[in-house]
This record gives C-alpha cells, structure tokens and sequence, in this order.
C-alpha cells in the first residue's frame, strides 16, 4: 500500500484526489483464505470491511491523540443481532459517532434513548425523539 501510494503520488497531486487505496478495491479481504467477496456471506463481507474501517478510525486516534468522528452509513441492516452490537458498542466509544440506519427497528430502545436522533423525509434534517 505504501509503495503504491509513493509511486503515484505526483499524479495523485496534479489530479487532486487518490488514485490507490481501500477505496478503489485495491486489495481483498480474505477470510480463511477465501476471499470474503466471492465466498463470504453479506454480513461476513460487511462485518471485515467494518473491522477495517474500526481498525482505521482506531489508528487514526492513536497517531493523533483524538479521536476521529465516526460516520457509518449504513451497516446494520445484513448484520446478526451480536454484530450489531458490537458495531455499536465501538460506535458509542467515540465523542462523535454518526450511524445511519434505514431500519430504527434495528437499534434496541436503551441504546435510541441514549442518542441524538434524527430523521431525514424529503430531503430534510430534523430531530427526531428515539421511539418509546
């Protein structure tokens, strides 16, 4: 990854965005040896690529002495019960922690009651009080 990030970073400048990384898929995670793409479940998929993001936000905090805020789009919903947990878990670790859910039902009450919630109807931002 280094040496990848080295070699293009000229270009990388002159085109003002990065050309290799995490984000243009340019390495595979592999569980057990296969490739968690190709073999793995959805949630197995999504719980590595969450593990990597974790670990990411983690050294950031570590090498900076803060931590960054979290934003996690999305993620629970092809998680099982205990992944999701733990998801959250981490997520109310940091000082400021965005996740985005389409399913509130997903997210238990005790943990709603402790949030700021907010919900998004035609293209508008408003708090929201977590379902009772």
């Amino acid at each position: 990854m280094r040496q990848s990030l080295t070699r293009g970073r000229d270009r990388e400048i002159a085109q003002g965005f990065t050309l290799s990384g995490p984000h243009r898929d340019d390495f595979r995670v592999l569980i057990g040896g296969q490739d968690a793409a190709r073999y793995g479940s959805r949630g197995q998929a999504r719980t590595a690529v969450l593990a990597l993001k974790l670990a990411e936000a983690q050294y950031l905090s570590d090498q900076r002495g803060q931590s960054p805020v979290l934003l996690l789009d999305d993620v629970l919903s092809e998680l099982d019960a205990a992944r999701r947990r733990k998801v959250l878990d981490k997520a109310e670790a940091y000082d400021q922690a965005f996740v985005t859910t389409a399913e509130l039902g997903l997210v238990d009450a005790n943990r709603l009651a402790r949030a700021a919630c907010f919900v998004v109807r035609n293209g508008i931002l408003k708090p929201s009080a977590a379902p009772v």
